[in-house]
């Protein structure tokens, strides 16, 4: 799986529960995590323990955690959080490859899965023949 695929999974899965994963066993952390689904929580967690030890170990990274667990709307600092988890996978192989079955276990089945990122970002799993999409930005376009 390409590493950027991975990293991408990794903060999306992350990225909303970071501010509870960085607060792992403080009884509010637990109680607002009920807030994202106790699918997701479990999802995120178990991620969790695979990743925060190698993230721990890099300054940097460890940065772009408490900034991304700080401001989880931010798309800037999510992209940042994604670089460094791209970084690790690229230095630690045997982490990508426990990354890449762990994403593949997880995955969900059935129909088309698409993983989508960003503000009024669209993602398409299947054919969109004769319809449109709108991000919602009502762009007026004109001809020259």
């Amino acid at each position: 799986m390409d590493l950027t695929v991975m990293a991408q999974a990794a903060t999306a899965i992350l990225g909303p529960c970071l501010p509870y994963l960085l607060k792992l066993g403080d009884k509010a952390a637990e109680e607002g995590a009920k807030k994202i689904g106790a699918d997701a929580w479990g999802l995120a967690k178990s991620l969790w323990s695979k990743l925060s030890p190698k993230l721990n170990e890099s300054p940097t990274a460890n940065e772009a955690v408490a900034d991304a667990a700080a401001a989880p709307e931010d798309q800037d600092l999510q992209a940042a959080l994604r670089v460094q988890i791209r970084k690790l996978l690229a230095r630690d192989e045997s982490l990508a490859s426990e990354l890449a079955a762990f994403l593949a276990e997880h995955q969900p089945t059935g129909g088309n899965n698409v993983l989508v990122s960003g503000e009024r970002a669209i993602g398409i799993g299947g054919n969109m023949t004769g319809s449109s999409a709108s991000t919602g930005d009502a762009v007026e376009r004109r001809q020259p």
